[in-house]
């Protein structure tokens, strides 16, 4: 395992900065019970053994006692010492000057010396000295000082003395591990909000995949539109070029009936007086023609037949204008 791995561990496992009060690792459970506000008493191997705290005296009343040792029948259920001096004497007892640890559960340990703080009969030099991290004790709640003595390490087990062990270390274990314990939950809420973000990115991509189709039908709708519109403009701009050429030809056609009713009004005006003239000479035939009528000689009588003749011509001449002036 690496090694950054492990006090990666190390720091999770050491989560909660708290100590609570413990006996030493060499220290021995034994059965023992109080019998007197500093004596512990206990019968082993045919021999009466007794426990008394080193450096603490009971400087109490009668009744102070009486209120000490009920206090010391609940508090030391379990009972573990650590043996500083051992006297036997000739009738078999065997007196031993310790460090006697108490507690009322197995959780946490009462130090005898300790009692002084809990009680104003008692009399014993204890140190309170200064540590980073909160102790519990069973005579206080202790944070950033704690009474000198043994402390079992809440998180990791871990029995640690105080003083001289540095619990700075396992203070900052408790500092890197609330640390990490904030970067877990945020990334835990990162990735909550990794994966709202990626439903999210998936119905955009879906939303952008069908917007993408829609707008590839609309430019092919386009597309398609630009061609209609590309015929429509050839089909007007063709239907534009036969209306001009249709007008050029009208224009044309327009100036050669200008020029014929301009050609028509000249022929009427010699036909007028070409009829004029016509009904002119058939009036001064006819005029002759009744006057040879009249005299009837022998010597006139080829007259007659010569202007009938040159009458009928007239008239010939007379309708062929007519029509000529009708058709035109």
């Amino acid at each position: 395992m690496k090694w950054w791995l492990a006090a990666f561990l190390v720091a999770a496992a050491m989560a909660s900065a708290q100590f609570v009060s413990w006996y030493p690792p060499g220290a021995v459970i034994i059965n023992a019970y109080p019998i007197n506000t500093t004596t512990f008493s206990e019968y082993y191997k045919n021999a009466a053994y007794y426990y008394v705290q080193e450096g603490l005296a009971f400087r109490g009343s009668e009744k102070e006692r009486s209120a000490v040792m009920s206090y010391l029948y609940q508090a030391c259920r379990y009972v573990a010492v650590e043996p500083l001096n051992v006297t036997s004497t000739e009738c078999g007892r065997v007196y031993v000057r310790a460090n006697i640890y108490c507690s009322s559960d197995g959780r946490s340990w009462l130090q005898l010396k300790w009692l002084s703080l809990r009680f104003a009969a008692y009399v014993s030099y204890v140190e309170v000295v200064n540590a980073a991290g909160n102790f519990t004790t069973p005579v206080g709640n202790f944070s950033g000082a704690a009474p000198a003595g043994w402390y079992l390490h809440v998180s990791t087990r871990t029995v640690v003395k105080v003083p001289p062990t540095n619990t700075s270390l396992y203070v900052e274990y408790d500092r890197l591990a609330k640390t990490l314990d904030e970067i877990r939950a945020e990334l835990g809420r990162a990735l909550a909000n990794s994966t709202a973000l990626g439903s999210l990115v998936r119905q955009l991509s879906e939303k952008v995949k069908a917007l993408s189709e829609e707008k590839a039908k609309l430019e092919e709708l386009l597309r398609q539109r630009e061609q209609v519109i590309n015929a429509l403009n050839a089909k007007i701009q063709a239907q534009g070029d036969e209306i001009d050429n249709l007008k050029k030809k009208l224009d044309e056609a327009l100036a050669r009936n200008n020029a014929l009713l301009k050609r028509m009004e000249e022929l009427n005006k010699t036909h007028s007086a070409q009829v004029s003239q016509l009904q002119a000479k058939l009036a001064q035939l006819q005029s002759q023609l009744s006057a040879a009528k009249e005299e009837g000689s022998g010597g006139a009588g080829w007259l007659i037949p010569v202007l009938f003749i040159a009458l009928a011509g007239i008239a010939v001449a007379f309708v062929y204008i007519r029509k000529r002036q009708s058709e035109q």
